[in-house]
This record gives C-alpha cells, sequence and structure tokens, in this order.
C-alpha cells in the first residue's frame, strides 16, 4: 500500500508541476522560501465497488512567504495556477482555504507562512 500511495502522491506532483514553474515538492522538509506548492500524504477510503478502487483524498497546499498582507499577491496567483490545472487535468477539488504553515526548517521563525489548503479527490 505504501507503495501506492507514494506512487500517487508523486504523479499528482508530477501533474501539478507541469502546469506552473513554482516548485512543486511531496516532501515538507524541501519546502522553500520562495511561493511552493506540497503534496501531503492522501487520506485513502475503499469505494465499496467489486473493482477494488479506492478514493484518495490529498491535502494540496499552496504556500506563500511569511509577512505582510503585500505578499498575498504571489499567493493568490499560484492558487490560480494549480486551481486551474486542477481545472484542466479534470482532478476534482472541493475547497481552497486559508490557512498558515510554518516549513519544517524554519520551525522556530515568529511569522508562519501564508497558504491555502486545497482538498483534492481522485479515485484510483
Amino acid at each position: 500500500m505504501s507503495v501506492l500511495i507514494t506512487a500517487a502522491m508523486d504523479a499528482l506532483a508530477d501533474r501539478l508541476a507541469d502546469h506552473t514553474e513554482r516548485p512543486v515538492t511531496t516532501d515538507p522538509s524541501r519546502v522553500s522560501a520562495t511561493p511552493c506548492v506540497l503534496v501531503e500524504p492522501p487520506q485513502v477510503e475503499p469505494t465499496g465497488t467489486l473493482c477494488g478502487a479506492q478514493l484518495y483524498r490529498f491535502t494540496v497546499l499552496c504556500i506563500g512567504l511569511p509577512g505582510a498582507r503585500a505578499e498575498l499577491a504571489p499567493l493568490a496567483d499560484l492558487l490560480e495556477e494549480i486551481t486551474g490545472a486542477l481545472d484542466d487535468l479534470g482532478i476534482g477539488w472541493t475547497l481552497a482555504e486559508p490557512v498558515a504553515y510554518v516549513p519544517l526548517q524554519d520551525a522556530a521563525a515568529a511569522d508562519p507562512c501564508q497558504a491555502y489548503r486545497i482538498t483534492v479527490e481522485e479515485m484510483d
């Protein structure tokens, strides 16, 4: 199962990377200081069908910079790119909500990064 999960994460990250010039990663230790995208491990749910398909519910984080409202513009641009890519790829997303994100390497930083958490669903 772990191979399927990591392969699904990598596949989603690769498809999103084709639609933005910003970094896209599945590794939280590689979140950069510039606006970037992080694909987190999915929740996995059985679909109840005979074919054994599963629903993967991902969290995709569009991560901006810490600081003032002026830093929101690059994040908004990245969010638009990623939600547009999801639409173009036919990948279902249900919610994009603002959140605070503290990168692992900057855990002692005073200000968290501005971010959007997007809920994405895919069948396998």
